[in-house]
């Protein structure tokens, strides 16, 4: 079996703040784009502001994640040595980097 989809006019700026968007991962925004756009499309407006945001979550699934930011790294430790690896590598490339 295949799968494979393509996100189209995904803005990370509507979820993430420019210094998050430099930090996470692409899979780690889109995981946390759909978790909120989960909860904002369940909430009715005029409710929003009585959730309780700690009883409220989304559960992602990923079997890896940062693959992106793993090849740009892996890329620039054997072109340019070991200073140029990014020290948020590791927290980029972690499955579990989507929590917030």
């Amino acid at each position: 079996m295949k799968f494979a989809c393509e996100v189209k006019g995904f803005e990370p700026g509507r979820f993430l703040d420019k210094k998050e968007i430099r930090r996470y991962d692409l899979f780690a925004q889109f995981a946390i784009g759909a978790a909120e756009q989960a909860v904002t499309g369940r909430v009715p407006r005029e409710q929003t502001g009585q959730v309780d945001l700690k009883r409220v979550g989304a559960i992602v699934g990923t079997g890896t994640g940062g693959l992106q930011t793993f090849e740009e790294n892996a890329r620039a430790l054997f072109e340019k040595g070991p200073s140029r690896v990014s020290p948020f590598f590791v927290p980029c490339t972690c499955r579990t980097s989507p929590r917030r």
